[in-house]
């Protein structure tokens, strides 16, 4: 009996043990599963808005990015499987067909209305119109919405720049449905997110947005709004700082994607070569641009070409001939962040990447 004890005495504690470890085993398993299950529920279109909504979302789930490692989706059409994916989510969000025009119809075929949020239909935001190819005629600050509020009414509330500032979180979704079906008089920019004042505007319609749909996580969804918020108004000083050595200088770009940010912090892009991104510029358009630059050889004016790209992307060929004759440099510029990571700070870290670029771009003119 003594010797029959102590033999089941060790087998009962080992199954303990293994009873241990596979009710630990199966809980890693179950939240695994879990946090799988709802990876998906959420799909953002674009990299910088994937790190606005990554990092509200922060604690609860981890958005879907449809567009990872191809650039941007100005041009971007659906896949099947890109279908599928957004037919599964419970969200999505997108800029909107100002930007993303190739994505509108599938989108409205796939997702019903209320689980998809377009972000160019946000009441509040500061809205450029779309400007044509070749030489622009000036510094235009003109906007498509005359009407700068906040989705909360705060006319009498603004900041030394006379722009609408954040307002505690207070959700109600009832002001936002007001301008779905407004439009501009004219074609719209559809670069808004890289104003980074449009960009809270749109961090608090996605909150919004978000605990609607998941109210249970209305607190740390709040707490992370708040967070975000300190963290772009810390950026938006920091690019102002940095971005203080290109004040008042000029460039031209390829596909004209920086509206935004040089009204935001003071530099001039005298003009686009192709009016549409990804299509070549006609044999007009080159030879009207030409015409005019060659008017810039004598005030030198414009001193740098930025082409859409990274460091390790080509000039492309047209952009060297036309160049070359005029004494301008080209440099890379990626304002979408494709060579980034995605993160809860993909926005925060495409901006600073941008700030870089400009200033890479301008390093020969800067005293």
């Amino acid at each position: 009996m003594f010797f029959t004890s102590r033999v089941h005495i060790p087998s009962f504690f080992k199954n303990i043990k293994f009873l241990k470890s596979t009710s630990q085993s199966l809980l890693i398993l179950l939240s695994t599963f879990s946090a799988h299950a709802t990876a998906s529920t959420i799909v953002v279109t674009l990299k910088p808005i994937y790190g606005l909504v990554a990092a509200l979302t922060n604690g609860i789930t981890t958005p879907t990015l449809l567009s990872e490692g191809r650039g941007s989706t100005h041009t971007l059409s659906l896949s099947p499987s890109d279908i599928k994916t957004l037919s599964r989510a419970e969200l999505v969000i997108w800029v909107g067909e100002s930007y993303e025009i190739m994505m509108a119809k599938p989108l409205q075929k796939a997702i019903p209305e209320n689980a998809l949020l377009t972000l160019e239909k946000v009441s509040g935001l500061k809205l450029y119109k779309q400007r044509t190819g070749g030489l622009f005629a000036g510094h235009s600050c003109q906007c498509c919405h005359e009407d700068h509020t906040h989705i909360h009414d705060l006319h009498d509330h603004k900041d030394e720049h006379g722009h609408v500032p954040i307002p505690l979180p207070v959700y109600n979704d009832d002001d936002l449905k007001k301008h779905q079906d407004i439009q501009p008089a004219a074609p719209i920019d559809g670069h808004f997110w890289l104003d980074i004042d449009n960009a809270k505007i749109c961090a608090h319609a996605i909150a919004t947005k978000i605990i609607q749909l998941w109210p249970q996580h209305s607190e740390i969804i709040t707490l992370n709004l708040e967070k975000l918020n300190v963290e772009l108004d810390a950026l938006k000083e920091q690019m102002k700082a940095q971005l203080a050595l290109i004040k008042g200088k000029s460039a031209l770009i390829d596909h004209d994607s920086l509206q935004y940010i040089e009204k935001q912090f003071d530099f001039t892009i005298k003009g686009v070569l192709s009016e549409e991104p990804g299509m070549e510029p006609s044999p007009k358009q080159i030879t009207a641009l030409k015409n005019k630059l060659g008017a810039n050889i004598k005030e030198k004016l414009i001193k740098v070409f930025f082409y859409s790209g990274n460091a390790h992307t080509p000039a492309p060929k047209l952009l060297k001939n036309l160049t070359s004759k005029y004494a301008i440099r080209m440099a890379p510029l990626d304002y979408v962040g494709d060579a980034l990571l995605k993160d809860v700070d993909s926005y925060q870290a495409c901006l600073k990447a941008i700030a870089a670029q400009l200033i890479a771009g301008f390093k020969e003119t800067i005293a």
